[in-house]
């Protein structure tokens, strides 16, 4: 039997990851995004060092790659909204 990765992909998101994150509440970023109205965030550590890694082994990240940029430019905007998970797509679709 021949597995597709987008076999893979779906089985990962629908008995892993989906489960995990109904358990996690609210992660470490979005509290000190949303609720402690902090400029600072993990966005640098996590995502940057993920890309300059990619970048270091020539491999590309476009997603990443606009996650980061997006997180950026809207985590530093006075008053941060989220995004709705369609304007999220939107944007993604648009710089990729």
């Amino acid at each position: 039997m021949v597995v597709t990765l987008q076999q893979s992909v779906s089985f990962l998101t629908k008995f892993i990851f989906k489960p995990q994150f109904k358990k996690m509440g609210i992660d470490s970023m979005s509290q000190d995004i949303i609720m402690r109205k902090k400029k600072q965030s993990e966005i640098e550590t996590l995502n940057g060092y993920f890309l300059q890694l990619a970048a270091a082994n020539n491999i590309k990240a476009p997603y990443n790659k606009v996650i980061y940029e997006l997180g950026k430019k809207e985590f530093n905007l006075p008053e941060f909204e989220p995004l709705s998970i369609d304007n999220f797509w939107e944007k993604i679709q648009e710089n990729i």
